[in-house]
């Protein structure tokens, strides 16, 4: 993202950040760009609106029968307020297999890391994350760096490493 000196739908002069994110309609209006997140989240809030809708509206219908509410009212509400995500779609199955590939990648990274720093004692490895966690961690770091830098993990992949 680069930053630039833009000037505005009046002619003011300012700081603008170059990305994609705003786009200045007609009347100086911003147009941003929604996040497949924000769109999940902003969906799940609306079915759990929903859910409470048709508590609401069933309740009269049934006579005044609220058993199902018991259930139904929580079940809206946590979808509403929750920031974990409940709603099963092509989304939520993307974000579930990323973290599992990571955490396969991590779960390599780890073993390698043990392997050509420690020999592959992995005992060796604990005792001295366990005396100097510093040492190790400030070990894991160079390491971890080096080998972004040689090309072998891209940047992302470093930026997730977790040690």
């Amino acid at each position: 993202m680069h930053e630039s000196r833009k000037s505005d739908h009046r002619g003011r002069i300012g700081w603008r950040k170059d990305d994609d994110s705003d786009r200045i309609l007609p009347g100086g209006r911003k147009e941003k760009n929604v996040s497949r997140r924000q769109k999940y989240f902003l969906k799940q809030k609306l079915f759990g609106a929903g859910v409470l809708a048709f508590t609401a509206i069933s309740i009269p219908l049934l006579d005044g029968e609220a058993t199902h509410a018991i259930l139904l009212v929580p079940i809206g509400l946590y979808m509403i307020f929750t920031k974990e995500m409940c709603l099963y779609d092509s989304y939520y199955q993307e974000i579930k297999e990323r973290r599992r590939k990571q955490q396969q990648m991590n779960k390599a990274l780890m073993h390698r890391f043990i392997s050509e720093v420690y020999g592959g004692d992995r005992n060796k490895y604990r005792q001295e994350r366990k005396d100097d966690y510093c040492r190790v961690q400030y070990i894991w770091t160079c390491w971890i760096d080096a080998l972004c830098k040689d090309g072998e993990i891209t940047d992302r992949q470093w930026r997730n490493a977790t040690f």
